[in-house]
């Protein structure tokens, strides 16, 4: 009987260490992904200037044929 009851203990605490690594592993992913999105909004200024810059050169354009 004792040692059946060691089989478990050992068993629990595998499936223990195997618990944990596994909660580290997403704690991980979730940095991961939080510093991707600070990535993204760091650069989405670029995004909006590069519209803005396309956008008043179609006007531009626009307004020379137009104009003409």
């Amino acid at each position: 009987m004792d040692s059946n009851n060691d089989k478990i203990l050992i068993q629990l605490v595998r499936d223990i260490a195997e618990v944990k690594a596994m909660v580290q592993n997403y704690a991980d992913i979730e940095l991961r992904v939080r510093e991707l999105e600070k990535a993204r909004w760091k650069s989405a200024w670029i995004t909006g200037l590069l519209s803005a810059a396309v956008s008043s050169s179609a006007v531009a354009v626009i307004i020379r044929l137009v104009v003409m």
